[in-house]
């Protein structure tokens, strides 16, 4: 069905240049053959655009069978295989599959088809061709053989290069043919359009067939599991060969690692080792370098190849960040073969908090987010970039919590929540912005030893709220730990080196942290924790009216 699709194609596409060949001309013209015209010029051009019209109903005939084909026979073959299920959208890649596999061997047979109607109808134009294909191919295997990072450029870009290469063939025989037509003896011009349009489309089917080719060696993995008994799915086997492990290997890490930083650290003087730097980070691999000298050492932070966007996240804030900010020095941003690096200057004395500790510095590292003032630039920039909370809360995340009500009490907030919705949109707007950080835990906190600081090493996710936000509330069986109760006296601190908190109402900052917990509840379904919340939530708005009823009799 697909060769027989892509037959029909070819003839859709090749009578309707007949037809207007007709159209543009008084009479028959002499090369038309001799049985079409005692049928009248008329007659042929209605003829023949019936005939194209019913080849591309047959072509869009036959692409509905093969997908109607494809999905039953891939089902089939996952039945058989008598198999767990391996990973998400399983049957979808699997039909994916078997309709490259089968369309693969059709691009092949209908190149093969269109190769030997080409050879027989105008011999000199397939020698064109296959002289064309022949030295493409030397050229590029040449090029490959000698420089072996050409490779993986052709690998990254193979859907841009051969459609390049399929485009340049077919000018390649279209200027073959005018010079044939100029200087040498041609064919008629019915054969040269036909063998132009064949060459054309054979260009085009191997294009198609590489392409399909190289995607089916690219998920080989996945593939043979799917279809095979005797495969099992092995993940990351491939991906850690190729992305960041090789770099950050002890026999590799140095060379890359030293030459980065002499070109960052201004009168770098080595290192004495390199070292691999415990880190709650799961998008890059962290390196310490221990200086052989001063009071400093740095942090490599090499992200992979799918989190190109959080190093960029993370370089846009560090980059424009205050003195205040309570994370290391930041250096700069290199490449280091296709990912990128972000280099930090920490000090030498520093530990890992835990335990009490690590409590104590997280509410001091809230503290000093508190009192940091984002630039203006800062603010433009991420406003116009992503949605602050009140532009997120909306009331169809909010009507999530309906699943989970037990009474009619608790509906009846929820309904009171999303009528009060856009006035507690109004309070929030009305907050100064605050920078957050989702990633606070063991593990991303560094304490300078010497002057007893908190440092925060994760900025990848980083955001701009409301004040308030992202203060740690706590639900359930967790209630007594919360934490919102210290927000009062960290307002009150930060307001002496921040003047914009100064007239921030503390009850509007606990909305904010009420809300922002909210939403995460809501997003990640806990809906028991966040019908909990509501209920706080609307006793804030309740204090809220009876102040206001108190302010107007007053």
């Amino acid at each position: 069905m697909t060769v027989v699709s892509q037959i029909s194609m070819l003839l859709a596409s090749f009578l309707p240049l007949k037809v207007a060949i007709l159209l543009g001309s008084k009479s028959l013209p002499v090369y038309f053959p001799e049985e079409l015209s005692s049928f009248g010029r008329d007659t042929l051009i209605v003829g023949l655009s019936g005939v194209a019209v019913g080849f591309f109903l047959i072509h869009i005939l036959s692409q509905r069978l093969t997908s109607m084909i494809t999905q039953k026979a891939s089902g089939d073959l996952l039945r058989k295989n008598q198999k767990m299920v391996l990973f998400e959208n399983q049957d979808e890649v699997a039909a994916i599959t078997y309709q490259r596999f089968s369309r693969a061997l059709s691009d092949g047979v209908f190149s093969s088809v269109a190769l030997l109607a080409l050879i027989l109808l105008y011999p000199d134009m397939s020698v064109a061709l296959l002289g064309y294909l022949g030295f493409i191919s030397i050229v590029l295997f040449s090029i490959s053989f000698f420089i072996e990072s050409f490779q993986e450029v052709v690998r990254k870009s193979l859907d841009k290069t051969v459609k390049l290469f399929a485009g340049f063939g077919f000018f390649t025989v279209f200027s073959f043919l005018v010079a044939d037509f100029i200087v040498f003896r041609p064919p008629s011009v019915v054969v040269a359009i036909v063998s132009l349009l064949l060459a054309r489309q054979l260009l085009n089917r191997l294009s198609s067939l590489v392409q399909d080719i190289a995607s089916l060696y690219k998920q080989r993995a996945r593939i043979n599991a799917l279809f095979f008994h005797g495969k099992v799915l092995i993940k990351g086997g491939a991906a850690a060969e190729k992305g960041i492990w090789p770099l950050l290997m002890p026999d590799s890490r140095s060379d890359w690692g030293a030459e980065l930083l002499s070109r960052v650290v201004p009168g770098w003087e080595g290192a004495k080792r390199f070292e691999w730097h415990f880190s709650s980070n799961g998008n890059a691999g962290v390196l310490k370098a221990v200086s052989l000298s001063g009071e400093k050492d740095y942090l490599l932070k090499l992200f992979d190849g799918g989190r190109k966007s959080v190093a960029i996240h993370e370089s846009t804030l560090l980059s424009e960040a205050p003195e205040a900010m309570p994370a290391p020095r930041f250096l700069g941003a290199v490449d280091v073969s296709d990912f990128i690096c972000l280099v930090y200057q920490i000090p030498k004395a520093v530990t890992l908090p835990s335990g009490r500790d690590l409590q104590l510095q997280l509410n001091r590292l809230r503290g000093s987010l508190l009192a940091l003032e984002p630039s203006v630039a800062l603010v433009q920039r991420y406003r116009r970039s992503k949605p602050l909370l009140w532009q997120r809360l909306e009331p169809n995340l909010l009507k999530r919590l309906l699943v989970a009500v037990d009474t009619v009490e608790q509906e009846r907030q929820v309904a009171r929540l999303i009528d009060h919705l856009p006035a507690m949109k109004q309070y929030l707007k009305s907050l100064p912005l605050v920078v957050t950080n989702s990633e606070f835990g063991e593990g991303s906190i560094l304490v300078d030893q010497k002057k007893n600081e908190p440092l925060m090493l994760n900025w990848g996710r980083w955001s701009l709220e409301p004040v308030g936000s992202g203060w740690p509330v706590r639900t359930g069986a967790w209630r007594s730990k919360d934490q919102l109760y210290k927000l009062s006296d960290a307002l009150q601190v930060a307001a002496g080196t921040r003047s914009s908190l100064a007239g921030v109402r503390v009850e509007l900052a606990e909305l904010a942290a009420l809300l922002a917990a909210l939403e995460e509840r809501c997003l990640r379904q806990q809906f028991i924790n966040g019908l909990e919340i509501v209920d706080r939530i609307m006793k804030l708005i309740d204090s809220f009216a009876e102040q206001q009823s108190i302010v107007s009799i007053s």
